[in-house]
């Protein structure tokens, strides 16, 4: 059997996987507070299912009301944190976001992978959040 050697690759079978994504601090806190999800393939990382259009609401508030149960609150009886997670489930549902966009804890503790978190300060004090996750599938 014939080995080849190739300069400059490096090739390995394993099945280990490694992700890195950096964005400023502001943008993390904001997905900590889930005022953002984050998607891995998009064009931008970080959307916000909470910026519907007004129709879009209405639309969720319809489907809510219409899909509730007996043992359901109505539309007006949730508070603003209970909607604000229907939209997204609306929207996820729906299209209008990426069906695969996470929450900050589904990201950090829903995946088989294990994740990180490290935080920088730049020579110019900009707030740098490295975050990822790494491990075999």
């Amino acid at each position: 059997m014939k080995r080849q050697i190739r300069r400059g690759v490096f090739e390995t079978n394993s099945s280990s996987t490694h992700s890195l994504t950096m964005c400023s601090e502001e943008e993390f806190e904001a997905w900590k507070r889930g005022e953002v999800l984050f998607q891995k393939y998009g064009k931008e990382n970080f959307i916000s299912a909470t910026k519907l259009s007004e129709h879009d609401k209405k639309m969720a508030q319809e489907d809510y009301e219409e899909n509730k149960d007996d043992f359901q609150k109505d539309w007006n009886d949730l508070s603003e944190d209970t909607k604000q997670k229907y939209y997204t489930k609306y929207a996820k549902e729906n299209d209008i976001i990426d069906e695969d966009a996470k929450t900050y804890d589904q990201y950090m503790h829903d995946g088989d992978l294990k994740t990180f978190v490290q935080r920088y300060t730049s020579k110019n004090g900009d707030k740098i959040v490295a975050f990822g996750e790494y491990g075999y599938c």
